[in-house]
């Protein structure tokens, strides 16, 4: 499971993105970033969530519920 948490702080965007396991309910990777505008948080979700979800073992890659 993933989520993720847009915020504001001063002038400031801010994210906030977590990967738990379903299974164990264990935090398995996170980043945390901020930019002035939503395209320097998009940037920040393209270099670090590939990161993050690259330690998702093969067994938890399982399509549909």
């Amino acid at each position: 499971m993933a989520q993720a948490r847009v915020g504001r702080f001063n002038k400031n965007l801010t994210i906030k993105a977590e990967l738990y396991s379903s299974k164990s309910g264990i935090m398995m990777g996170s980043f945390t970033g901020y930019s002035k505008d939503i395209f320097g948080l998009l940037n920040i979700i393209n270099k670090e969530a590939p990161l993050m979800f690259k330690e998702l073992p093969t067994s938890e890659h399982k399509p549909g519920f």
